[in-house]
Protein backbone atom coordinates (compact mmCIF):
# COMPACT_ATOMS: atom_id res chain seq x y z
CA UNK A 1 0.00 0.00 0.00
CA UNK A 2 0.86 3.52 -0.27
CA UNK A 3 1.15 6.49 1.90
CA UNK A 4 -2.00 7.18 4.29
CA UNK A 5 -2.55 10.58 2.38
CA UNK A 6 -2.18 8.86 -0.82
CA UNK A 7 -4.45 8.39 -3.64
CA UNK A 8 -4.16 5.91 -5.89
CA UNK A 9 -4.23 7.12 -9.45
CA UNK A 10 -4.46 4.64 -12.40
CA UNK A 11 -2.67 4.94 -15.52
CA UNK A 12 -0.69 2.68 -18.04
CA UNK A 13 0.88 0.20 -17.18
CA UNK A 14 3.32 2.05 -14.41
CA UNK A 15 1.51 2.45 -11.04
CA UNK A 16 2.18 5.58 -8.58
CA UNK A 17 1.30 7.43 -5.77
CA UNK A 18 0.51 10.99 -5.34
CA UNK A 19 -0.85 13.04 -2.31
CA UNK A 20 -4.38 14.25 -2.20
CA UNK A 21 -5.22 18.17 -1.21
CA UNK A 22 -3.73 19.32 2.19
CA UNK A 23 -5.61 19.70 5.03
CA UNK A 24 -3.23 21.53 7.39
CA UNK A 25 -5.49 21.14 10.58
CA UNK A 26 -5.18 17.23 10.40
CA UNK A 27 -2.00 16.56 8.45
CA UNK A 28 1.44 15.69 10.10
CA UNK A 29 4.75 17.08 9.16
CA UNK A 30 5.21 15.36 5.92
CA UNK A 31 8.06 14.64 2.81
CA UNK A 32 6.65 15.13 -0.53
CA UNK A 33 8.68 12.94 -3.40
CA UNK A 34 8.79 12.17 -6.67
CA UNK A 35 6.68 9.13 -7.91
CA UNK A 36 8.35 5.53 -8.02
CA UNK A 37 7.43 3.77 -11.11
CA UNK A 38 6.75 0.17 -10.48
CA UNK A 39 8.15 -2.45 -12.91
CA UNK A 40 5.12 -4.44 -14.81
CA UNK A 41 5.93 -7.19 -17.05
CA UNK A 42 4.07 -9.09 -19.54
CA UNK A 43 2.17 -12.43 -18.48
CA UNK A 44 4.95 -15.19 -20.16
CA UNK A 45 7.25 -12.63 -20.75
CA UNK A 46 9.96 -14.28 -18.79
CA UNK A 47 10.21 -16.96 -21.20
CA UNK A 48 11.60 -14.92 -23.61
CA UNK A 49 15.77 -15.28 -22.93
CA UNK A 50 16.30 -11.46 -24.08
CA UNK A 51 13.74 -10.47 -21.38
CA UNK A 52 15.36 -12.83 -18.64
CA UNK A 53 19.04 -10.68 -18.95
CA UNK A 54 17.32 -7.50 -19.08
CA UNK A 55 15.39 -8.46 -16.15
CA UNK A 56 18.89 -9.57 -14.28
CA UNK A 57 20.72 -6.51 -15.48
CA UNK A 58 17.77 -3.88 -14.01
CA UNK A 59 18.09 -5.61 -11.00
CA UNK A 60 22.07 -5.77 -10.53
CA UNK A 61 21.77 -1.98 -11.40
CA UNK A 62 19.14 -1.40 -8.61
CA UNK A 63 21.14 -2.98 -5.74
CA UNK A 64 24.03 -0.93 -6.97
CA UNK A 65 21.74 2.01 -7.09
CA UNK A 66 20.69 0.91 -3.42
CA UNK A 67 24.27 -0.23 -2.17
CA UNK A 68 25.77 2.89 -3.11
CA UNK A 69 23.34 5.75 -2.89
CA UNK A 70 21.74 4.82 0.97
CA UNK A 71 19.15 7.59 0.78
CA UNK A 72 17.60 6.25 -3.05
CA UNK A 73 14.81 3.88 -1.53
CA UNK A 74 15.13 4.40 1.93
CA UNK A 75 11.77 3.87 3.77
CA UNK A 76 11.49 6.20 7.52
CA UNK A 77 8.74 7.14 9.87
CA UNK A 78 9.24 8.54 13.26
CA UNK A 79 8.26 11.97 15.20
CA UNK A 80 9.16 15.12 13.35
CA UNK A 81 10.51 17.38 15.49
CA UNK A 82 12.17 21.07 14.65
CA UNK A 83 14.63 22.69 16.47
CA UNK A 84 14.73 24.83 18.98
CA UNK A 85 12.41 28.14 18.16
CA UNK A 86 11.00 26.19 15.70
CA UNK A 87 7.76 25.15 14.14
CA UNK A 88 6.79 21.36 15.93
CA UNK A 89 4.62 18.67 15.59
CA UNK A 90 4.81 15.11 17.67
CA UNK A 91 2.83 13.77 15.19
CA UNK A 92 4.14 10.53 12.80
CA UNK A 93 4.87 10.97 8.94
CA UNK A 94 5.94 8.07 6.50
CA UNK A 95 8.41 9.09 3.99
CA UNK A 96 9.27 8.09 0.98
CA UNK A 97 11.79 10.03 -0.25
CA UNK A 98 13.95 10.54 -3.36
CA UNK A 99 16.84 12.00 -4.52
CA UNK A 100 14.30 14.66 -6.13
CA UNK A 101 13.11 14.98 -2.81
CA UNK A 102 10.01 18.19 -2.16
CA UNK A 103 10.29 18.55 1.90
CA UNK A 104 7.72 20.62 3.47
CA UNK A 105 5.91 20.95 7.19
CA UNK A 106 2.48 21.22 7.87
CA UNK A 107 2.80 24.03 10.26
CA UNK A 108 1.10 27.71 11.79
CA UNK A 109 1.99 29.64 9.39
CA UNK A 110 5.74 31.71 9.54
CA UNK A 111 7.18 34.86 8.04
CA UNK A 112 6.08 35.87 4.89
CA UNK A 113 7.05 35.48 1.33
CA UNK A 114 9.32 38.42 0.17
CA UNK A 115 7.62 40.70 -1.95
CA UNK A 116 8.97 41.25 -6.07
CA UNK A 117 9.82 45.01 -5.26
CA UNK A 118 12.60 43.91 -2.45
CA UNK A 119 11.10 46.49 -0.29
CA UNK A 120 8.65 44.75 1.85
CA UNK A 121 10.74 44.30 5.35
CA UNK A 122 10.67 40.95 6.68
CA UNK A 123 11.70 39.54 10.40
CA UNK A 124 15.16 38.58 10.73
CA UNK A 125 15.78 35.53 8.97
CA UNK A 126 15.98 32.54 12.08
CA UNK A 127 18.36 29.98 10.71
CA UNK A 128 18.41 26.34 11.74
CA UNK A 129 20.42 25.14 14.50
CA UNK A 130 22.53 22.59 14.17
CA UNK A 131 23.13 22.98 10.78
CA UNK A 132 26.34 23.95 9.12
CA UNK A 133 24.91 25.47 6.16
CA UNK A 134 22.60 28.82 6.51
CA UNK A 135 18.93 27.29 6.33
CA UNK A 136 15.61 28.45 7.46
CA UNK A 137 11.97 27.15 7.22
CA UNK A 138 9.56 29.63 5.30
CA UNK A 139 6.08 29.67 4.19
CA UNK A 140 4.98 28.21 1.26
CA UNK A 141 2.99 30.48 -0.69
CA UNK A 142 1.31 31.10 -4.33
CA UNK A 143 4.07 33.78 -4.94
CA UNK A 144 7.05 31.99 -3.77
CA UNK A 145 5.69 29.02 -6.20
CA UNK A 146 4.96 32.09 -9.13
CA UNK A 147 8.90 33.10 -8.12
CA UNK A 148 10.33 29.62 -8.47
CA UNK A 149 8.67 28.60 -11.87
CA UNK A 150 9.88 31.75 -13.60
CA UNK A 151 13.55 32.15 -11.76
CA UNK A 152 15.43 32.93 -14.84
CA UNK A 153 18.49 31.73 -13.59
CA UNK A 154 17.03 28.54 -15.00
CA UNK A 155 18.34 29.78 -18.26
CA UNK A 156 22.11 29.13 -17.45
CA UNK A 157 21.75 25.71 -16.37
CA UNK A 158 21.32 22.44 -18.62
CA UNK A 159 18.05 21.57 -17.55
CA UNK A 160 16.01 25.07 -18.05
CA UNK A 161 12.95 23.10 -16.90
CA UNK A 162 14.22 22.30 -13.63
CA UNK A 163 12.79 24.70 -11.44
CA UNK A 164 9.40 24.80 -13.41
CA UNK A 165 9.35 21.41 -12.29
CA UNK A 166 9.70 21.64 -8.50
CA UNK A 167 7.39 24.72 -8.43
CA UNK A 168 4.66 22.05 -10.23
CA UNK A 169 5.10 19.76 -7.33
CA UNK A 170 4.99 22.57 -4.90
CA UNK A 171 1.31 23.63 -5.82
CA UNK A 172 -0.81 20.89 -4.40
CA UNK A 173 0.37 22.62 -1.13
CA UNK A 174 -0.12 26.16 -1.79
CA UNK A 175 -3.19 27.40 0.80
CA UNK A 176 -3.93 30.96 1.77
CA UNK A 177 -2.98 32.00 4.45
CA UNK A 178 0.10 29.43 4.29
CA UNK A 179 -0.46 26.40 6.60
CA UNK A 180 3.14 24.98 5.08
CA UNK A 181 7.13 25.30 5.37
CA UNK A 182 9.75 24.91 2.83
CA UNK A 183 13.15 24.37 3.64
CA UNK A 184 15.24 27.30 2.34
CA UNK A 185 19.13 27.86 1.83
CA UNK A 186 21.36 30.41 1.43
CA UNK A 187 25.52 29.99 1.05
CA UNK A 188 27.79 28.89 3.31
CA UNK A 189 30.60 30.57 2.07
CA UNK A 190 31.14 32.86 -1.01
CA UNK A 191 34.45 33.35 -3.19
CA UNK A 192 34.09 36.58 -4.36
CA UNK A 193 37.02 37.79 -6.49
CA UNK A 194 39.02 38.52 -8.70
CA UNK A 195 37.88 36.98 -12.39
CA UNK A 196 40.25 35.60 -14.23
CA UNK A 197 42.32 34.63 -11.14
CA UNK A 198 41.24 30.65 -10.93
CA UNK A 199 37.84 31.06 -9.38
CA UNK A 200 36.32 28.56 -11.47
CA UNK A 201 38.74 26.05 -11.26
CA UNK A 202 38.67 26.83 -7.63
CA UNK A 203 35.13 26.28 -7.03
CA UNK A 204 35.21 23.56 -9.11
CA UNK A 205 37.45 21.70 -6.86
CA UNK A 206 35.97 23.02 -3.71
CA UNK A 207 32.85 21.42 -4.89
CA UNK A 208 34.66 17.97 -5.03
CA UNK A 209 34.67 17.56 -1.49
CA UNK A 210 32.28 14.92 -0.43
CA UNK A 211 30.68 17.52 2.14
CA UNK A 212 29.99 20.23 -0.40
CA UNK A 213 27.32 20.40 -2.70
CA UNK A 214 27.26 22.46 -5.97
CA UNK A 215 24.73 25.44 -6.68
CA UNK A 216 22.61 25.54 -9.85
CA UNK A 217 25.10 27.54 -11.60
CA UNK A 218 28.40 29.33 -10.50
CA UNK A 219 27.77 32.91 -10.13
CA UNK A 220 24.26 34.74 -10.12
CA UNK A 221 26.03 37.75 -9.48
CA UNK A 222 23.32 39.32 -7.36
CA UNK A 223 24.73 40.90 -4.69
CA UNK A 224 26.27 43.13 -6.99
CA UNK A 225 24.22 43.30 -9.91
CA UNK A 226 21.02 41.38 -9.82
CA UNK A 227 19.50 42.59 -7.23
CA UNK A 228 19.62 46.05 -8.54
CA UNK A 229 17.15 48.46 -11.34
CA UNK A 230 19.27 47.89 -14.39
CA UNK A 231 21.72 50.07 -15.69
CA UNK A 232 22.71 51.59 -19.33
CA UNK A 233 24.68 49.04 -20.40
CA UNK A 234 24.83 47.11 -17.59
CA UNK A 235 24.92 43.18 -18.12
CA UNK A 236 23.08 40.44 -15.99
CA UNK A 237 21.91 37.26 -16.50
CA UNK A 238 18.20 37.94 -16.64
CA UNK A 239 18.27 41.26 -18.14
CA UNK A 240 15.88 42.82 -15.29
CA UNK A 241 15.79 43.36 -11.41
CA UNK A 242 15.87 39.86 -9.74
CA UNK A 243 14.31 39.55 -6.37
CA UNK A 244 16.01 37.93 -2.85
CA UNK A 245 13.17 35.51 -3.32
CA UNK A 246 14.56 34.31 -6.97
CA UNK A 247 18.17 34.17 -5.34
CA UNK A 248 17.36 31.80 -2.63
CA UNK A 249 15.43 30.00 -5.30
CA UNK A 250 18.72 29.09 -7.40
CA UNK A 251 19.93 27.25 -4.15
CA UNK A 252 16.67 25.29 -4.61
CA UNK A 253 18.37 21.84 -5.79
CA UNK A 254 20.88 22.38 -2.81
CA UNK A 255 18.20 22.71 -0.09
CA UNK A 256 16.32 19.95 -1.46
CA UNK A 257 19.60 17.70 -0.91
CA UNK A 258 20.78 18.94 2.39
CA UNK A 259 17.00 18.27 3.29
CA UNK A 260 18.70 14.43 3.43
CA UNK A 261 17.87 11.32 3.03
CA UNK A 262 15.09 11.41 5.31
CA UNK A 263 14.02 15.06 4.56
CA UNK A 264 14.76 16.34 7.81
CA UNK A 265 13.56 13.17 10.13
CA UNK A 266 15.46 11.61 13.18
CA UNK A 267 14.97 11.34 16.33
CA UNK A 268 12.62 14.21 18.81
CA UNK A 269 14.78 17.18 18.90
CA UNK A 270 17.35 16.52 16.27
CA UNK A 271 17.99 19.14 13.76
CA UNK A 272 15.66 19.73 10.77
CA UNK A 273 18.49 17.74 8.28
CA UNK A 274 20.74 14.88 9.00
CA UNK A 275 22.78 16.41 6.49
CA UNK A 276 23.76 18.78 9.22
CA UNK A 277 27.67 19.01 7.98
CA UNK A 278 26.90 19.69 4.31
CA UNK A 279 27.50 23.01 2.86
CA UNK A 280 27.01 25.04 -0.42
CA UNK A 281 28.64 28.26 -2.34
CA UNK A 282 28.40 31.44 -4.23
CA UNK A 283 30.98 31.86 -6.57
CA UNK A 284 30.13 35.44 -7.76
CA UNK A 285 33.25 37.19 -8.97
CA UNK A 286 31.82 40.23 -9.02
CA UNK A 287 31.47 40.25 -5.52
CA UNK A 288 34.51 41.79 -4.25
CA UNK A 289 34.58 44.67 -6.73
CA UNK A 290 31.40 45.63 -8.33
CA UNK A 291 30.00 48.35 -6.30
CA UNK A 292 28.70 50.35 -9.01
CA UNK A 293 25.16 49.62 -8.61
CA UNK A 294 25.25 49.52 -5.02
CA UNK A 295 26.25 52.75 -4.75
CA UNK A 296 23.69 53.95 -7.45
CA UNK A 297 21.14 52.68 -5.41
CA UNK A 298 22.12 54.13 -1.88
CA UNK A 299 22.20 57.72 -3.57
CA UNK A 300 18.49 57.10 -4.63
CA UNK A 301 17.60 56.43 -1.28
CA UNK A 302 16.46 52.34 -2.18
CA UNK A 303 15.13 50.12 0.52
CA UNK A 304 15.82 46.54 0.05
CA UNK A 305 16.27 43.49 1.72
CA UNK A 306 18.63 42.63 2.61
CA UNK A 307 19.56 45.88 3.90
CA UNK A 308 21.97 47.80 1.43
CA UNK A 309 24.52 48.91 4.33
CA UNK A 310 27.56 51.03 3.49
CA UNK A 311 29.00 48.40 1.31
CA UNK A 312 28.56 45.14 -0.66
CA UNK A 313 30.47 43.89 2.17
CA UNK A 314 28.50 45.17 4.75
CA UNK A 315 24.68 44.23 2.96
CA UNK A 316 25.91 40.73 3.57
CA UNK A 317 27.20 40.75 6.68
CA UNK A 318 24.10 41.86 7.97
CA UNK A 319 21.99 38.90 7.12
CA UNK A 320 24.75 36.68 7.33
CA UNK A 321 27.66 37.83 9.62
CA UNK A 322 29.41 34.66 9.93
CA UNK A 323 29.87 33.83 6.09
CA UNK A 324 33.12 32.62 4.83
CA UNK A 325 34.92 34.81 2.40
CA UNK A 326 37.52 33.05 -0.38
CA UNK A 327 39.69 35.38 -2.33
CA UNK A 328 41.86 34.51 -5.09
CA UNK A 329 44.18 37.41 -6.94
CA UNK A 330 46.80 37.42 -9.40
CA UNK A 331 49.43 39.82 -10.43
CA UNK A 332 47.27 42.17 -11.24
CA UNK A 333 48.99 43.20 -14.95
CA UNK A 334 48.57 39.26 -15.56
CA UNK A 335 44.93 39.53 -14.25
CA UNK A 336 44.15 42.34 -16.71
CA UNK A 337 45.96 40.82 -19.95
CA UNK A 338 44.03 37.40 -19.39
CA UNK A 339 40.79 39.32 -18.68
CA UNK A 340 41.04 41.42 -22.03
CA UNK A 341 41.76 38.39 -24.11
CA UNK A 342 39.00 36.37 -22.08
CA UNK A 343 35.48 38.34 -22.01
CA UNK A 344 33.94 39.73 -25.32
CA UNK A 345 34.86 37.08 -27.70
CA UNK A 346 33.38 38.23 -30.35
CA UNK A 347 36.21 41.20 -30.74
CA UNK A 348 39.04 38.18 -30.47
CA UNK A 349 39.92 38.74 -34.52
CA UNK A 350 40.46 42.53 -33.46
CA UNK A 351 42.46 41.82 -30.34
CA UNK A 352 46.21 41.97 -30.01
CA UNK A 353 49.62 42.91 -28.10
CA UNK A 354 49.42 46.18 -29.68
CA UNK A 355 45.75 47.54 -29.24
CA UNK A 356 46.16 45.98 -26.03
CA UNK A 357 48.97 48.56 -24.97
CA UNK A 358 47.25 51.05 -26.34
CA UNK A 359 43.93 50.77 -24.49
CA UNK A 360 46.10 50.37 -21.24
CA UNK A 361 47.56 53.49 -21.74
CA UNK A 362 44.13 55.37 -22.63
CA UNK A 363 42.90 53.61 -18.93
CA UNK A 364 45.74 54.74 -17.37
CA UNK A 365 44.97 58.21 -18.61
CA UNK A 366 41.52 58.08 -17.26
CA UNK A 367 42.48 56.93 -14.05
CA UNK A 368 45.01 59.40 -13.26
CA UNK A 369 43.00 62.15 -14.13
CA UNK A 370 40.20 61.33 -12.43
CA UNK A 371 42.20 60.65 -8.61
CA UNK A 372 43.81 63.85 -9.36
CA UNK A 373 40.56 65.86 -8.61
CA UNK A 374 38.81 62.70 -6.41
CA UNK A 375 39.55 60.04 -4.21
CA UNK A 376 40.56 56.55 -5.50
CA UNK A 377 36.62 55.07 -3.75
CA UNK A 378 35.33 57.62 -5.72
CA UNK A 379 36.22 57.09 -8.81
CA UNK A 380 36.26 53.48 -8.61
CA UNK A 381 32.51 53.16 -8.06
CA UNK A 382 32.02 55.79 -11.20
CA UNK A 383 29.91 54.39 -13.67
CA UNK A 384 30.77 56.63 -16.47
CA UNK A 385 34.66 56.44 -15.35
CA UNK A 386 34.61 52.47 -15.18
CA UNK A 387 32.94 52.57 -19.17
CA UNK A 388 35.38 54.72 -20.33
CA UNK A 389 38.03 52.05 -19.40
CA UNK A 390 36.12 50.03 -22.61
CA UNK A 391 37.28 46.67 -22.41
CA UNK A 392 40.14 46.76 -20.32
CA UNK A 393 38.99 46.70 -16.89
CA UNK A 394 42.03 48.45 -15.24
CA UNK A 395 40.04 48.95 -11.77
CA UNK A 396 39.25 44.93 -10.86
CA UNK A 397 43.23 44.49 -9.94
CA UNK A 398 42.59 47.56 -7.55
CA UNK A 399 42.77 44.87 -4.78
CA UNK A 400 43.54 46.88 -1.79
CA UNK A 401 40.78 49.09 -2.29
CA UNK A 402 38.25 46.24 -2.85
CA UNK A 403 39.08 44.57 -0.15
CA UNK A 404 39.65 46.72 2.78
CA UNK A 405 35.97 47.16 2.86
CA UNK A 406 35.56 43.26 3.51
CA UNK A 407 38.47 43.13 6.23
CA UNK A 408 36.62 46.06 7.94
CA UNK A 409 33.50 44.57 7.76
CA UNK A 410 33.90 40.38 8.57
CA UNK A 411 36.42 39.19 11.18
CA UNK A 412 39.93 38.45 9.91
CA UNK A 413 39.72 34.90 10.24
CA UNK A 414 36.44 34.68 8.39
CA UNK A 415 38.55 35.74 5.19
CA UNK A 416 41.08 33.58 3.46
CA UNK A 417 43.18 35.40 0.51
CA UNK A 418 45.51 33.54 -1.73
CA UNK A 419 47.51 33.76 -4.55
CA UNK A 420 46.42 32.19 -8.18
CA UNK A 421 50.34 31.85 -8.62
CA UNK A 422 50.69 29.58 -5.07
CA UNK A 423 46.89 27.92 -6.70
CA UNK A 424 48.67 27.14 -9.99
CA UNK A 425 52.02 25.61 -8.18
CA UNK A 426 50.54 23.82 -5.78
CA UNK A 427 47.03 23.04 -5.95
CA UNK A 428 47.30 20.44 -3.33
CA UNK A 429 48.07 22.33 -0.48
CA UNK A 430 46.33 25.90 -1.42
CA UNK A 431 42.93 22.89 -1.13
CA UNK A 432 43.75 21.79 2.14
CA UNK A 433 44.11 25.99 3.16
CA UNK A 434 40.53 26.04 1.47
CA UNK A 435 39.20 23.00 3.49
CA UNK A 436 40.44 24.01 6.55
CA UNK A 437 39.33 27.56 6.24
CA UNK A 438 35.96 25.89 5.36
CA UNK A 439 35.77 23.79 8.51
CA UNK A 440 35.59 20.67 6.27
CA UNK A 441 37.65 17.44 7.10
CA UNK A 442 40.31 16.76 5.07
CA UNK A 443 39.22 14.80 2.19
CA UNK A 444 40.22 10.68 1.77
CA UNK A 445 43.47 9.92 -0.25
CA UNK A 446 40.99 8.58 -2.96
CA UNK A 447 39.27 12.35 -2.89
CA UNK A 448 42.00 14.18 -3.04
CA UNK A 449 43.45 12.55 -5.76
CA UNK A 450 40.51 13.50 -7.87
CA UNK A 451 40.40 17.21 -6.45
CA UNK A 452 44.28 17.32 -7.51
CA UNK A 453 43.40 15.38 -10.76
CA UNK A 454 41.16 17.64 -12.24
CA UNK A 455 41.11 19.36 -15.54
CA UNK A 456 41.75 23.21 -15.64
CA UNK A 457 38.76 25.08 -15.94
CA UNK A 458 37.83 28.12 -17.84
CA UNK A 459 41.35 28.29 -19.44
CA UNK A 460 42.66 31.02 -21.99
CA UNK A 461 40.81 29.73 -25.89
CA UNK A 462 43.13 28.06 -27.84
CA UNK A 463 43.12 30.90 -31.11
CA UNK A 464 44.49 33.04 -27.77
CA UNK A 465 47.03 31.23 -25.92
CA UNK A 466 50.13 32.11 -27.82
CA UNK A 467 49.70 36.18 -27.26
CA UNK A 468 51.82 37.43 -25.08
CA UNK A 469 52.33 41.34 -23.51
CA UNK A 470 54.62 43.57 -25.09
CA UNK A 471 57.01 44.65 -22.45
CA UNK A 472 56.31 47.99 -22.05
CA UNK A 473 52.76 46.87 -21.30
CA UNK A 474 54.37 45.09 -18.37
CA UNK A 475 56.21 48.06 -17.21
CA UNK A 476 53.40 50.53 -17.40
CA UNK A 477 51.13 48.24 -15.55
CA UNK A 478 53.59 47.14 -13.04
CA UNK A 479 54.34 50.81 -12.69
CA UNK A 480 50.76 51.19 -11.88
CA UNK A 481 49.71 49.14 -9.94
CA UNK A 482 52.86 48.65 -7.54
CA UNK A 483 51.41 51.81 -5.03
CA UNK A 484 48.33 49.59 -4.43
CA UNK A 485 50.35 46.24 -4.51
CA UNK A 486 52.67 47.91 -1.43
CA UNK A 487 49.08 48.92 0.28
CA UNK A 488 47.71 45.02 -0.18
CA UNK A 489 50.67 43.99 1.47
CA UNK A 490 50.55 46.12 4.22
CA UNK A 491 46.54 45.33 4.75
CA UNK A 492 46.87 41.57 4.59
CA UNK A 493 50.79 42.02 6.39
CA UNK A 494 52.19 39.81 3.91
CA UNK A 495 55.18 41.07 1.14
CA UNK A 496 53.64 38.32 -1.23
CA UNK A 497 51.30 40.03 -2.44
CA UNK A 498 54.18 42.60 -3.97
CA UNK A 499 54.00 39.93 -6.52
CA UNK A 500 58.12 40.15 -6.59
CA UNK A 501 58.39 36.33 -7.41
CA UNK A 502 56.81 36.14 -10.33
Amino acid sequence: MGPPDAKRVMGPPDSRWTLGPPDARSRPPLCLHWPRLASHTAAGGCRCRLLRVATAGLVLLCLYYIIYTPWAFSWRAGDRSAPSGGHNSSAPAVLVPTPDDVCIRWTAPAWPAQSGDDATPLPPIAFLSGVKNPCWLQDLTQQSVEFLEKNCYANYTKNRSIFSKRAQRYRPFVSEPASVLRLRCLPYFYIVGQPKCGTTDLMHRISLHPHVLAGTLKGPNWWTRARFPLQPGQASHCGRQVAFQEYVDSFEMVAAQLAGADCGGGRPGAPWTPASRMITGDGSTSTLWGGVAHRAAREAGLTMFPPLGRSVAAGLARLQPRARIIVILREPGDRLFSDYLYFNADLDKEKNADGFHNLTLEAVAIWNNCTTFRSVDDCVTDRSVLLSFGIVRLHVGLYAVHLRQWLETFPRPNILVLRTEDYSRNVNHSMLQVYQHLDLAPPSEQDMRLVNSARVLNARRTNLQRMQMLAETRQLLTDFYRPHNERLAVLLGSQRFLWEDT
